[in-house]
């Protein structure tokens, strides 16, 4: 009799902890549904943003090639007027220099020009296939100022400048008994450039607030 009621005792234990496990395995499974639901639901959220996400970089996509279409008609303008001012700094000399030298060469030199030559192209007297042109050429008593300008008044252009001043009398010998003034100009001018023509006795000429004026007239030496 004790040994049956033992058996009961252990059958009704192992019930007990069967429906334990059992309430436990539903709440678990109750609670992974849940978990699951909400997942499914962030998925189908996510999708949803994905779907928002996609359509936006469409759209910035369509913007960026309107982007880049404006760019390029952008460029086309910038082009064009980048034409437009390399034309008009090309008559600097004409529309600029030119008319303001002579009030330099007063204000700074005490001499009204007898001769102005603009863009004065010649041939050279011996060797007649070679033509030159120099951008100004002023004689004014004693001297002949030669003015050379650039709209991009590099370093190298210097140089060149001064490197053709040996040969000048070659091309205009009947001036040979003058003394040669070489005048270096542009619209504005570095520093380095301005130290490299007082350091060769080279005028260095510029636009300052409202008219033209020699900035290394004491370097140099005015006369």
């Amino acid at each position: 009799m004790a040994d049956a009621n033992e058996r009961i005792n252990t059958i009704e234990r192992d019930l007990a902890e069967t429906v334990r496990i059992q309430q436990r395995n539903e709440r678990f499974l109750e609670r992974f549904s849940r978990e699951m639901d909400e997942f499914k639901s962030e998925m189908r959220t996510f999708q949803s943003e994905m779907k928002d996400f996609k359509s936006e970089m469409l759209e910035f996509k369509s913007e960026m090639l309107d982007f880049k279409d404006e760019m390029r008609a952008s460029k086309r303008e910038m082009d064009r007027k980048w034409g437009d001012l390399a034309n008009k700094l090309g008559t600097v000399v004409e529309d600029i220099i030119a008319p303001g030298l002579p009030g330099v060469l007063r204000s700074c030199f005490g001499v009204d020009p007898d001769e102005v030559y603009v863009r004065y192209r010649i041939r050279h007297p011996r060797t007649r296939d070679r033509v030159r042109e120099f951008d100004i050429v002023a004689v004014a008593g004693e001297r002949i100022f030669l003015n050379e300008t650039k709209s991009n008044p590099r370093l190298e252009y210097a140089r060149e400048f001064v490197e053709s001043l040996d040969d000048f009398f070659e091309w205009l010998p009947r001036y040979r008994h003058l003394q040669l003034v070489p005048i270096f100009s542009s619209l504005s001018l570095p520093d380095d450039v301005i130290a490299y023509l007082s350091d060769r006795g080279v005028y260095a000429m510029m636009l300052g607030e409202d008219h033209l004026e020699i900035v290394n007239l004491e370097d140099v030496g005015g006369t």
